[in-house]
């Protein structure tokens, strides 16, 4: 859906570079080492932790400036 819109449209970027589709989150992942499945899985993780902390009134982040040293040779 271009992740970012709600079009539901996994693999349309609308012309717009920005946007986040499947093929953006391959590269991400491909950069990484990991696959794609992984990479959804942690970022759908992720989404729900920002999610509940958004709606709790939560302002910081989980990590999203900093560098970790996670195990990403799983594929």
């Amino acid at each position: 859906m271009c992740y970012n819109c709600g079009c539901k449209k996994p693999n349309d970027a609308h012309d717009k570079e920005e946007n986040i589709t499947n093929q953006t989150i391959r590269n991400a992942a491909e950069a990484m080492g990991m696959n794609f499945e992984d990479s959804i899985k942690n970022m759908s993780e992720l989404a729900e932790i920002e999610i509940s902390e958004h709606s709790e009134g939560v302002v910081h982040g989980h990590g999203l400036d900093h560098d970790h040293d996670h195990d990403h040779s799983k594929s």
